[in-house]
């Protein structure tokens, strides 16, 4: 009688009466409405009862623990019941238009879902809650529910489940067929979003947990379409709240900051939610890496302001729109297009026709020029965790360990295959991990003339040796992350140096033997990228190129292999650029002749090197600014410069008369040119440059090139020498004057012994 009811306003009262007092099941009863009465009648007959009586909905239980079951008309539950089959109508019975009206049933359901979730907010969590319970199950109490999510809650905070156990379990609980854990899932998102209100007031340990839970649920897409976007303004809004104002204050800032670094790997799907973030003042000065990081995940996808003006807004994996989220944090509650059917119209994303609480459109800041930082898209050997990086291998016992050290020790191209047999019979393969970290730091970083001995090693173990691989490998990728993100790795040439070794070792254990080098593990054409914008190219140059060189022993990976040629016309494109020192271009030519490659011949990536952020030349270790004095002999050889220098007169000869600076005092005394060398020129060029290219022209160039070649090459010498130097006098020098009462004698010794093994370790290395 009550599905059939011509009298709509008096059916949907009746039933939904019969629901709160366990006669019906609300959910159901539209269904078979819906077959008596039709889709597109009960659509608007649902439209129509909401607008009446959503702003007097209540909670089932709160109503019948006050009295007032009788009096209420509408209850939560009913109201995410019909909330929910509104979602699920069809784009085509949304497109029909209103009887006497000219609106739509979409516009018009689209305006009273944004009220009903803008005056309750919670209410999102029951309408996401699954809707596929089993109609012949009894019903769950309330208090049962309730309690039960209690619980679990008492048990994260009494540190006997972790946030990540507990996450898990409501991963589970929320695609269940089971009635009971969906209601303790919902049971669980409401009441943790209904407590946010309290969050002030937690002490530090139960803070620390929520705002983990809380970031763990957006990273883990357990809350989605506008729970999720309420759930991003819950941790914008504690952010915004300055630290040091007050003790509640800063508790919710740290709410906020644990919550953000759960789910700070997906803050690229909002853009325009991260314009909100990166525009807090005390967030920016005193997290200054953490907004970098964010604005990286901003300028890597398109500017906000073109996703909030877009015809059709693209949505996420969790059925969100960018512009939903723009919308919640403004205050104004935008319903999802994957979520809401036909009720978000084709050519705008915008809310309906009725504006809520006359709130505007958010007005985005202009974008912000890009800044160049390494890190961030490299792959995992690079932006790993540090506890990940920091993972203990377990040991051997010390009788083993010495045994396998000793193995080591005396191992040699004659013997590989008698030592694997007794590595066999040594170690169990538990122990792979800490060998091949052992073998990594301790040989191969150091070692690189034993990379073909280590290579043919582990070939003798064979199938016993497979892990060892894997072992190394990672080891490998873990230590490479380590040198690329020191501080020291662009001024120290020992750590460069070891950062060379195992790109020569990573090349040969992986493209020598045709095996891939993952984008997600290394991408080394944005490592090449990121180097030439943060002046780490004097690093990552010889790094890749070592990399590269060992394919010229594979099957898949040599030329014209489509990878390797993509590299080379980046390494091509880089050795282009002006004021590049001659150590980096020098990377390249050896480079292409390991491969059998000539430069000329490699396509350019041009194109892709200008999309790159500039870097700043000046004080940057992979270029070589020229100076005045060095320009002058490039000057000389030109042409043009000649022969307007000739027509000067006066001036050109009195430049080319003024003495240069040099290194080594009077260089050009020591310096001899073969009158010959003239006549090699006018065979060699036979043209126009031949004529100008004189003897004494050759005299003061030369010196200066010899100059210039000089200085570019004492500097990491004289560094790496007088490091060395002094670690090793402080040594000796304390030991040896450790009964001297005279401070100044002991001085005077180590400045002497400084100085002579500096000298003589810089000859040396030169």
């Amino acid at each position: 009688v009550v599905s059939g009811s011509k009298d709509a306003d008096f059916a949907y009262t009746l039933a939904c009466y019969m629901a709160d007092n366990g006669l019906l099941d609300f959910t159901n009863w539209l269904s078979e409405r819906t077959n008596n009465v039709g889709k597109a009648a009960v659509t608007l007959q649902s439209i129509v009862f909401l607008t009446r009586t959503y702003n007097k909905a209540k909670l089932r239980s709160t109503a019948q623990g006050d009295g007032d079951s009788v009096k209420l008309v509408l209850s939560w539950e009913n109201l995410a019941s019909m909330l929910r089959m509104l979602t699920m109508v069809d784009n085509e019975t949304m497109s029909q238009v209103i009887p006497n009206t000219d609106t739509t049933l979409g516009s018009q359901g689209k305006i009273i879902l944004e009220r009903c979730l803008q005056m309750y907010p919670n209410i999102a969590t029951l309408t996401n809650s699954s809707s596929s319970n089993n109609a012949n199950s009894p019903p769950n109490q309330p208090d049962e529910i309730e309690e039960a999510a209690n619980a679990y809650f008492q048990k994260i905070y009494a540190s006997e489940e972790s946030a990540r156990e507990v996450v898990e379990m409501l991963k589970r609980f929320k695609t269940s067929g089971s009635s009971r854990e969906n209601d303790i899932f919902a049971c669980m998102i409401h009441n943790l979003f209904d407590e946010y209100r309290f969050f002030s007031k937690y002490p530090e340990k139960e803070l620390r947990i929520t705002g983990i839970l809380f970031g763990l649920l957006i990273k883990e897409q357990l809350v989605s379409s506008i729970t999720l976007g309420i759930a991003l303004r819950y941790v914008l809004e504690a952010l915004r709240k300055p630290p040091n104002q007050s003790p509640q204050s800063g508790k919710m800032f740290r709410f906020g900051m644990f919550a953000l670094e759960q789910f700070k790997e997906r803050l690229h799907e909002w853009p325009q939610y991260c314009s909100h973030i990166v525009q807090i003042g005390h967030l920016r000065e005193g997290y200054a890496a953490l907004v970098g990081e964010i604005e990286t995940a901003m300028d890597d996808n398109q500017s906000a302001g073109s996703v909030s003006t877009a015809p059709t807004a693209p949505t996420g994996a969790s059925g969100i729109t960018e512009s939903s989220v723009g919308s919640v944090l403004g205050g104004e509650i935008s319903v999802p297009s994957s979520s809401m059917g036909g009720f978000v119209s084709s050519t705008t994303g915008s809310v309906g026709s009725a504006p809520l609480g006359g709130l505007g459109k958010i007005e985005l800041p202009p974008p912000k020029p890009k800044k160049a930082v390494f890190g961030p898209g490299l792959g995992r050997a690079v932006n790993a965790p540090a506890e990940q990086n920091e993972t203990q291998n377990e040991a051997p016992p010390d009788q083993i360990l010495d045994r396998v050290q000793f193995l080591i020790n005396n191992l040699s191209i004659s013997n590989c295959a008698e030592k694997a047999n007794d590595l066999r019979d040594i170690l169990e393969r538990r122990y792979f991990p800490w060998l091949g970290n052992y073998l990594v730091v301790k040989r191969i970083s150091t070692q690189p003339n034993f990379h073909t001995m280590y290579l043919c090693f582990i070939d003798s173990l064979g199938e016993y040796g497979k892990g060892l691989v894997d072992a190394i490998i990672a080891s490998v990728y873990v230590n490479v992350g380590k040198l690329l993100r020191s501080q020291k790795i662009t001024t120290s040439t020992s750590e460069r140096s070891l950062l060379k070794n195992l790109g020569s070792w990573l090349g040969q254990i992986t493209l020598a033997r045709n095996r891939p080098i993952l984008q997600i593990m290394l991408d080394c054409k944005e490592l090449l990228f990121q180097g030439y914008e943060t002046g780490m190219l004097i690093a990552v140059t010889p790094f890749v190129a070592k990399i590269l060189e060992g394919a010229k022993n594979s099957n898949v990976f040599r030329p014209p292999n489509p990878w390797l040629m993509g590299l080379m016309g980046v390494f091509r494109a880089l050795y282009n650029v002006d004021d590049l020192k001659m150590n980096i271009k020098f990377e390249v030519e050896v480079l292409c002749k390991n491969l059998n490659l000539k430069l000329e011949d490699i396509s350019l990536r041009n194109v892709d090197l200008s999309k790159r952020v500039p870097p700043v030349k000046e004080k940057n270790p992979d270029f070589n600014l020229k100076s005045q004095s060095a320009a002058a002999p490039a000057a000389a050889l030109s042409p043009d410069k000649t022969s307007s220098g000739a027509s000067t007169g006066g001036d050109s000869a009195k430049s080319d008369d003024e003495p240069q600076q040099t290194v080594i005092p009077n260089l050009a005394a020591y310096v001899q040119v073969n009158p010959n060398l003239t006549q090699l020129f006018e065979q060699v060029q036979g043209g126009p440059l031949s004529t100008h290219i004189t003897l004494d022209l050759l005299k003061r160039s030369v010196p200066i090139a010899v100059d210039n070649a000089i200085r570019e090459i004492i500097q990491p010498v004289v560094e790496r020498s007088v490091s060395i130097a002094c670690i090793t006098s402080k040594a000796i020098v304390t030991k040896d004057f450790a009964m001297e009462g005279d401070e100044n004698k002991m001085q005077k010794a180590a400045q002497l012994m400084v100085a002579n093994l500096a000298g003589s370790l810089a000859l040396v290395t030169c």
